[in-house]
């Protein structure tokens, strides 16, 4: 809000914005889903004649209709961009998985791939969670290998935390675990999570318990570890272990502050 208040001021003192401006501005939109003042920002960019010259604006248009849920604006102005490279296809196909329109995620991949597109470390990334939602396992499988051998792509460890939630979240705790030891590093935080989280979905204590003394290992200030273990342990009837996690919760909150 500090940012728009700026930028209201900025314009009020006759300074015109820049294509910078506009695209520092377009992202506060976006994460604030301020649908009506990116419209607004939108009509003062092809006011100004500047979007056709500028690919990181048009990308941050799509990206502000997507994460405002206007899907049909963010696809139309895809549609008019002079370059359509895989950052803007690949805003344009995380806005429709933000949003939980899987299939059209796929689709819209595919048609990507067949426009001679090649995606990068971003798309698969977007690719392999719509996969993990869903519980497709074979199709994020072969997602996650049809990066290095079709396009040359080394997974990152965000790429291995896709496939360990994938793997959580459908039950398979032996494959998830062996895929966490063959990651380059296991100091983690999100896939740890991953894990903690499918081990509450399953009621997996002895899991459970292993992910969560990881992440407070690296993180020993996170509040969502301590209720999530703690929701385990009183679904498995452990009540007294869930009590002594939330009273080292606020030991460690009492230490914070």
């Amino acid at each position: 809000m500090e940012a728009l208040d700026c930028f209201n001021q900025m314009q009020f003192e006759g300074i015109s914005p820049d294509a910078v401006t506009f695209s520092s501005i377009l992202k506060v939109c976006s994460s604030i889903g301020a649908l009506e003042k990116g419209e607004e920002i939108h009509a003062n960019i092809v006011r100004d004649g500047i979007l056709g010259k500028d690919s990181v604006l048009g990308v941050g248009l799509v990206h502000m209709y997507a994460r405002c849920n206007a899907l049909l604006k963010a696809e139309q102005v895809f549609n008019m961009l002079p370059i359509q490279d895989v950052v803007s296809w690949t805003a344009l196909i995380a806005g429709y998985a933000q949003n939980g329109e899987h299939e059209i995620v796929f689709k819209l991949f595919n048609k990507m791939v067949g426009e001679g597109i090649k995606p990068n470390l971003v798309t698969f990334i977007v690719i392999l969670n719509a996969c993990s939602f869903l519980g497709l396992l074979d199709k994020g499988r072969m997602y996650f290998e049809t990066m290095g051998i079709n396009y040359g792509i080394c997974p990152t460890l965000e790429h291995h935390t896709c496939i360990v939630d994938l793997l959580g979240r459908i039950g398979y705790f032996e494959s998830a675990m062996k895929a966490i030891q063959g990651m380059p590093s296991c100091d983690h935080l999100p896939m740890w999570f991953a894990l903690l989280g499918a081990s509450e979905k399953w009621g997996n204590v002895q899991l459970g318990r292993l992910a969560y003394d990881h992440v407070i290992q690296l993180d020993h200030t996170s509040t969502a570890a301590y209720v999530l273990m703690g929701s385990i342990y009183t679904a498995a009837g452990m009540q007294e272990d869930a009590v002594n996690v939330e009273a080292l919760r606020l030991e460690n909150m009492a230490w914070l502050a």
